[in-house]
């Protein structure tokens, strides 16, 4: 038997302490020495990079709609700011417009997937923001070598690691869902 707590969508401050029969540890010892930079493999074979709570000390659910929220409102925000553009004339504002739609798309896909539980829509704002990363980080090298602006590439890169914390917050809440699906 194992000590549990589970928690209630509708009662997030409320966890009730449960002894559950054949219970797994969300952290592993594999898990533990792969975060400290062992990098072995899990049982199940693949690599995993897991935290317990967000960077705030809030659940892994909390964070990931807090990460949610912040992607949503960065996406409308982009939004506008490329409506302003496309109306200033400028012509490449239609592809900001489309990727700032993208990413509210994505956003909603991920508040739907926190909120119903359903790791697939969590790990596709995952593969979003991962390629949204890659992305941005190509893109800002090719600025700082057209305009050999080193300020802008500090900027590029503290961007990207947020980014890539806010992946593995939602990757983990993602991984949790899994386990929960796969001992249920």
């Amino acid at each position: 038997m194992a000590l549990c707590y589970i928690s209630f969508a509708y009662m997030p401050g409320l966890a009730v302490p449960l002894y559950i029969p054949e219970a797994r540890p969300i952290m592993s010892e594999s898990t533990l020495t792969g975060i400290a930079g062992d990098n072995k493999k899990d049982t199940m074979g693949d690599n995993r990079v897991l935290v317990n709570s967000c960077c705030c000390g809030c659940s892994l659910r909390t964070g990931s709609l807090i990460i949610a929220a912040l992607s949503l409102i960065y996406g409308l925000l982009g939004i506008a700011y490329s409506i302003y553009i496309v109306v200033g004339g400028v012509v490449e504002g239609w592809l900001d417009l489309a990727l700032a739609l993208l990413n509210v798309i994505f956003a909603i896909i991920l508040i739907v997937g926190v909120r119903q539980c359903r790791p697939r829509l969590v790990m596709a704002w995952v593969w979003a923001a991962v390629l949204s990363v890659i992305l941005g980080v190509v893109l800002g090298v090719l600025y700082v070598i057209l305009t050999e602006s080193f300020v802008i590439a500090v900027i590029i890169c503290a961007i990207s690691a947020i980014q890539a914390y806010f992946i593995v917050v939602v990757h983990s809440f993602a991984r949790t869902l899994d386990e929960t699906h796969q001992t249920a």
